[in-house]
């Protein structure tokens, strides 16, 4: 549970004191004196709350989802949960026979217009030596121009489709966009891959928070920046962290506002594990 204590006792001193001093009355006849003010410094009772309790769970800041835009099967995977990656270490590649034969498809179309490119350069400069001795017309010259131009749209057309197939073939290779801890494994080799289905989920366990639950009530109380106690009570951990984001709304969660609390470095050295429940105090 993670702890958020907001101290009370100087917002009632300051208010009896605003009191205390709009209290005092002029003097008769218009002359204004200076009377003593007695100011009282009040404890909060036992009954009073010092702060908010809540609970919650330690969450890794980055996580990811990897997941392919290709339909093939899962040739293999080389992670597996609890493993460390690297930022760009392959982590599964995935099958598909309609990427390699649009590769071909391509090679092909490349191929073709490269050759029609060719002559027609050869046409275009052997109208131009018969237009400049006046052996071809204008309109010929012209024909010859735009028949030109067209075979380099086409190359370039071609060029552009395997430039989409490569794209396309990368996401085969599903490699890790951060340094992390592969947390989940939710598809096995030979499975088929859809556009959009994870297959590894990924953490990045050097920038931890906690997200923690607070109710309507005492949603108010808190403010970006507070501080909070957290105790960590399976790895017997105590530290102070800030509250970094404060949901605006609680209607996807049943009335209870999300906090996020920023974990201090030094806490994050200690190998907290993501999703650890925590009891904490603000």
């Amino acid at each position: 549970m993670s702890n958020l204590s907001i101290p009370l006792l100087a917002v009632i001193a300051s208010s009896l004191l605003l009191i205390a001093g709009c209290s005092g009355k002029e003097p008769a006849g218009g002359e204004k004196k200076d009377n003593p003010v007695t100011v009282t410094i009040a404890r909060p009772s036992q009954n009073s709350p010092a702060g908010i309790t809540a609970s919650g769970q330690v969450e890794a800041v980055n996580t990811a989802s990897i997941s392919t835009r290709l339909l093939g099967t899962i040739t293999h995977i080389y992670v597996k949960v609890g493993d460390k990656v690297r930022q760009g270490q392959l982590l599964a590649t995935i099958s598909s026979d309609d990427i390699a034969a649009k590769k071909a498809q391509a090679d092909a179309q490349i191929t073709a217009a490269e050759a029609d490119l060719e002559n027609a350069q050869k046409d275009l400069g052997r109208y131009k030596a018969l237009y400049s001795r006046q052996s071809a017309t204008q309109s010929e010259l012209d024909n010859v121009t735009l028949r030109y131009q067209s075979a380099q749209s086409r190359l370039e057309v071609a060029r552009q489709v395997r430039r989409e197939v490569d794209a396309s073939g990368a996401y085969s290779r599903l490699t890790a966009p951060f340094g992390g801890v592969v947390t989940q494994q939710l598809a096995d080799e030979g499975s088929l891959a859809t556009p959009g289905m994870p297959i590894v989920t990924l953490e990045q366990n050097d920038g931890l928070r906690v997200n923690a639950t607070i109710a309507e009530s005492d949603i108010f109380r808190i403010r970006s920046g507070d501080k909070a106690e957290i105790n960590i009570r399976s790895t017997g951990l105590t530290t102070t962290g800030s509250v970094s984001q404060i949901s605006v709304s609680s209607l996807a969660t049943g009335g209870q506002y999300i906090v996020k609390i920023a974990l201090p470095r030094e806490a994050q050295k200690t190998s907290i594990p993501a999703c650890m429940p925590i009891s904490s105090s603000l």
